[in-house]
C-alpha cells in the first residue's frame, strides 16, 4: 500500500479527522490531505511522527521507505535552477516552533530547546499572536509524565508562561 493511502487508512481506523492528526503531529491538515492524495511526499520526520501518533508500529515508516526508493532524485533546494525562496521572520519562527514540538514528541528536550531558543529570544515587538497558542501546546507537552522532574522542562515552561503574560498576547 502506498504511503498516503496507508496514512489515510490508519487515520480513519482510529476515527481521526485530518485536523485531529494535524494537531497530534503539528502539521497542517491541508498538507496531510495532499499527502494522503499522493500530491505531496513528506520527509521522513513526518512519517516517524505519524507512525508514532497512529501507533502504526513502523508500518508507515516502511511504506515511506518503499515510496521514497521509487521516487526520482530531486534537485537540491539551493541549486541555481531552484533558488531558495526568501522566508519571513514569521515563517522562520513558525517552523522553529513546529520543529521544537516534533523534537518533544521524539523525547529530545535538548533539541527542542535549541530549536525554540531563537523564538523565545525575539523582542516583544517581534512576537506575533499565534506564538502564544503554539507555545501553549509545547507547555502542555512539558507538563507530561515524561518530563516530570526535569529542571530544563520546568525552566522552559516558566519562560513560555512569562512570554504568554506579555500585554497584547
Amino acid at each position: 500500500m502506498r504511503f498516503g493511502a496507508l496514512l489515510r487508512d490508519l487515520r480513519e481506523r482510529r476515527g481521526w479527522s485530518l485536523r485531529d492528526l494535524g494537531e497530534q503531529i503539528c502539521f497542517n491538515r491541508g498538507y496531510i490531505g495532499k499527502i494522503e492524495q499522493g500530491e505531496k511526499f513528506p520527509d521522513r520526520r513526518f512519517a516517524e511522527l505519524a507512525d508514532s501518533a497512529l501507533d502504526a508500529r513502523g508500518s508507515l515508516i516502511e511504506a515511506w521507505h518503499r515510496d521514497a526508493d521509487e521516487r526520482p532524485p530531486t534537485r537540491l533546494a539551493g541549486s541555481s535552477r531552484f533558488p531558495r525562496p526568501s522566508r519571513s521572520l514569521d515563517d522562520e519562527a513558525l517552523a522553529r516552533v513546529y520543529q521544537a514540538t516534533a523534537y518533544l514528541q521524539l523525547d529530545d528536550l535538548d533539541a527542542s530547546v535549541s530549536a525554540l531558543r531563537p523564538v523565545l529570544d525575539l523582542p516583544k515587538d517581534r512576537q506575533i499572536s499565534w506564538i502564544k497558542k503554539r507555545l501553549g501546546r509545547i507547555e502542555d507537552m512539558l507538563r507530561g509524565e515524561r518530563y516530570r522532574g526535569s529542571s530544563m522542562a520546568r525552566d522552559l515552561r516558566q519562560e513560555i508562561r512569562d512570554i504568554a503574560s506579555w500585554p497584547g498576547f
